[in-house]
This record gives structure tokens, C-alpha cells and sequence, in this order.
């Protein structure tokens, strides 16, 4: 199966989380804190946000879990005839 994208589970065991602020990527068993008991959350989320899988355990910013679908594939506009 050449070429096939790589899908990550969302939630569980297995779960992979990511930090926009530092580019840390690792697994649930490796976050500083989960989700819910993140701390001051409700401060350092805004309404209709994506809920965060917990702190990053390298700079204690939120970390985000990982989608379980392959990202899109883009291709080059095409020249006009």
C-alpha cells in the first residue's frame, strides 16, 4: 500500500496531540494535564474554538489533537488555454 496517507485516532489510546507554539507532537500519556482539568481553561479558550487534548508538556501551552483524516491533497493551478 504505496502512497497511502497515515491516519491518526482523535481521542483514546493512541491519540496524537500537537503545540502550535512549540511544535511539540506526542501522545496523551505524555501531556503535562488532560482535558478537563486543564488549568485556567476556560480563560485560554475562546467560544466555538476546538477544544483542547491538554498542556504541552515542554512549554505548557494547549495542545490540539492531531485530525484522523489525511490532509487534503493540493494540486498546481492549471494554465488557461
Amino acid at each position: 500500500m504505496a502512497n497511502q496517507p497515515r491516519l491518526v485516532p482523535v481521542g483514546g489510546k493512541g491519540a496524537v496531540n500537537h503545540c502550535d507554539n512549540c511544535n511539540w507532537t506526542g501522545p496523551d500519556e505524555e501531556l503535562n494535564v488532560e482535558f478537563p482539568d486543564i488549568p485556567d481553561l476556560m480563560e485560554r479558550i475562546e467560544p466555538g474554538g476546538v477544544v483542547p487534548s491538554g498542556e504541552c508538556p515542554a512549554c505548557e501551552c494547549l495542545c490540539y489533537p492531531v485530525e484522523d483524516k489525511p490532509c487534503p491533497t493540493t494540486t498546481a493551478p492549471q494554465p488557461r488555454s
